[in-house]
């Protein structure tokens, strides 16, 4: 079995984090949550780069709606690891994400939809620049190189 650097370095940061995570838990605020939180939310993000890496274009908007689903049922429930700002900025570049699969595939009414949420996160994300253009090329630049990216590609 061929494992990919990418994926040996996000597994192997799953664990760091996960370790991180118990440790300053521990010492800093609820410990037990703060772990899980730490845990879930990596594996949340790593879930959704396998989608946009091997799935098909629905699997991935599939897999990018339950990845706003979650960061949604974490809302209100800020800590050190998941603040006001995360969930904004990941909210934003989620549904510009959307949109951009949206264009992809010729359906201007999702595209037009998910645009507009994306632009409501903009107070929230305290960017210089939050118009739906500027969310929609960083959305495009994370998914052509993602802050784990194999040099390789």
């Amino acid at each position: 079995m061929n494992i990919s650097p990418r994926y040996l370095i996000t597994g192997i940061l799953s664990v760091f984090s996960l370790i991180g995570g118990i440790y300053i838990g521990f010492k800093i605020c609820d410990a037990r949550q703060f772990a899980v939180d730490t845990h879930i939310f990596v594996q949340q993000s790593i879930k959704l780069d396998l989608a946009r890496r091997e799935s098909t274009p629905e699997g991935y908007e599939e897999a990018l709606k339950m990845y706003q689903a979650y960061l949604d049922t974490r809302k209100g429930e800020w800590n050190l690891l998941f603040d006001e700002r995360t969930y904004a900025i990941d909210s934003a570049l989620t549904y510009a994400r959307l949109a951009n699969l949206a264009k992809d595939t010729g359906a201007d009414l999702k595209r037009a939809s998910y645009q507009k949420k994306a632009e409501s996160y903009c107070s929230m994300t305290k960017f210089r620049d939050c118009s739906a253009i500027t969310l929609r090329e960083m959305a495009t630049r994370l998914d052509k190189k993602p802050l784990l990216h194999d040099s390789q590609e």
